[in-house]
């Protein structure tokens, strides 16, 4: 099997024209490209842990710190890559326990043949292409048996010995969660699970992860000194994770969110158990945020919420009935004594939610206004934040008068430009600058002139166009898929099934 991808290639010798001739070398003719070169083992080192190269090219005698030392540091920290020790006539038994030691080839310096190299190269790409077979359907089994030992240790059911498994060593656990709907999500959690396969240079040895119940759950061998350290990795993952989604979604990601939780450090199985319990708060405290954040990580234990009981709903409900007769925007009301009561109380979100539903439907049954489908009600249930159900009551509120007025040329400016541009990345925030208004403005008065949210709209024209390509036209499934901007061949069918109950396959058959 040859490794697709070209081979990355470090160089190290503290002699400038074995430097110079190592670099005059053709990589690209053998599917190879030069990352870069050192001029010292310590130097390699360091550039190792930053690029994590396919293979490093050493001289054997170099200051500070020699080949063989540097051969020991990347088969003890990395040990996939692989290491050619270069060598002096005079060196051979050198070379000969650079062998012993680990490395795959070793290649004299006087003269540097381009032939020995190639050679070397290609040894290099077979060992790679052989870790690889090996090590993937390793990884499949380790991290199923962690999904069960996890799984086993949080129901109650597992032996001190399987407990022990895990616990070698104070552990902090993380779980990284997706946030969105049913049908983008099982695309999106498949395209982070192949995404954390690509990311061992950012996930090293010490951490450990699976797939449970639609999350992942990682686990990093950790000492209270490197909290820090844990978190910076994080951060850079959660970017990676990003950037793949904008890459793959058609400005459809704005509706996503994921976000990190990090537990405090753990030493024991009951602790596991509290940690996923722990976990499970974060998802609730996010209501309280002003807005969430694209790609959070919460660390530690979250504040305690509040249930609503008799005597507080009642206290609410009249600070609700204030707030409803209240004029002025999203921003006014979040000035007001009902938000600031839901701050400090920190109400459990599903309950708080069900009461202003409730609220609000009794509010429009006293002739507040005339009776409205119960679709319009469902943003109440369906907000993520605080902010979100203030939005979306004051939409709701706002609802009955747009209809009796003219619809706003800015929404219907947008919507022709959207039908025109389907095709291409459009978002939110880019559609409300065509039209000149602010993205929370536009996406405020979309909703009401339209009646469902931007995103929902957005999805629905693309799923329609995509029907009528299928059907009127012989363009292939990833071809339709281009013409409706979304570049995912993966995350379009899933988004096609979910709207129609066929795949875009089925549904050109039919």
């Amino acid at each position: 099997m040859q490794v697709q991808a070209p081979l990355t290639v470090l160089i190290v010798d503290d002699d400038f024209p074995i430097r110079q001739e190592l670099r005059a070398f053709p990589w690209q003719e053998c599917n190879a490209v030069l990352i870069g070169e050192a001029e010292n083992g310590e130097e390699a080192l360091d550039m190792c842990r930053e690029y994590l190269p396919n293979i490093v090219i050493a001289d054997i005698t170099m200051p500070l710190m020699n080949g063989l030392e540097l051969l020991k540091a990347i088969r003890s920290e990395m040990p996939l890559i692989k290491v050619i020790l270069l060598t002096c006539h005079t060196e051979f038994a050198y070379a000969q326990e650079a062998l012993k030691l680990g490395a795959i080839e070793y290649l004299t310096k006087i003269p540097l043949e381009d032939d020995d190299i190639r050679l070397a190269l290609e040894k290099a790409r077979d060992l790679i292409a052989r870790d690889q077979l090996s090590s993937k359907a390793e990884i499949v089994h380790q991290r199923n048996q962690l999904a069960r030992t996890v799984t086993k240790i949080v129901s109650g059911r597992s032996s001190p010995e399987e407990a022990q498994t895990l616990l070698h060593y104070p552990l902090r656990l993380i779980f990284l969660r997706v946030d969105a709907q049913a049908a983008v999500k099982t695309y999106i959690v498949q395209e982070i699970e192949e995404a954390l396969g690509r990311l061992d240079h950012l996930l090293n040895e010490r951490f450990q992860w699976t797939l449970m119940d639609g999350q992942f759950v990682f686990l990093r061998e950790t000492a209270q000194q490197e909290a820090n350290k844990i978190e910076r990795t994080l951060e850079a993952v959660m970017h990676t994770l990003r950037h793949m989604l904008q890459q793959n979604m058609g400005g459809m990601q704005d509706d996503i969110q994921l976000y990190m939780i990090v537990s405090e450090t753990v030493h024991s199985s009951e602790e596991i158990v509290k940690a996923f319990h722990s976990s499970a708060l974060w998802d609730k405290h996010k209501f309280y945020e002003r807005r969430p954040m694209r790609s959070p990580i919460y660390t530690g234990k979250p504040i305690p919420l509040h249930p609503v009981d008799g005597k507080q709903a009642a206290e609410l409900a009249k600070l609700f009935h204030q707030l409803v007769k209240e004029t002025g925007d999203e921003e006014a009301w979040l000035r007001s004594e009902f938000y600031a009561q839901c701050m400090k109380n920190r109400y459990e979100p599903a309950e708080l939610k069900h009461l202003v539903h409730s609220l609000m439907k009794g509010y429009h049954a006293q002739g507040a206004s005339a009776a409205e489908p119960a679709r319009l009600y469902e943003p109440i249930l369906q907000a993520h934040t605080l902010y979100e159900l203030l939005e979306a009551v004051h939409n709701l509120k706002s609802v009955q008068n747009a209809a009796a007025r003219k619809g706003r040329k800015e929404i219907e400016d947008a919507l022709a430009y959207m039908a025109a541009h389907l095709h291409e990345d459009l978002t939110l925030a880019s559609v409300a600058d065509k039209v000149g208004l602010s993205p929370s403005y536009f996406s405020k008065v979309f909703r009401e002139q339209v009646g469902e949210p931007f995103s929902d709209y957005l999805i629905r024209k693309r799923v329609e166009k995509a029907e009528e390509l299928l059907r009127d036209t012989n363009l292939k499934v990833y071809e339709v898929a281009e013409r409706i901007g979304i570049p995912s061949y993966r995350y379009f069918t899933a988004v096609f099934k979910e709207k129609t109950g066929l795949t875009p396959t089925d549904y050109k058959r039919g």
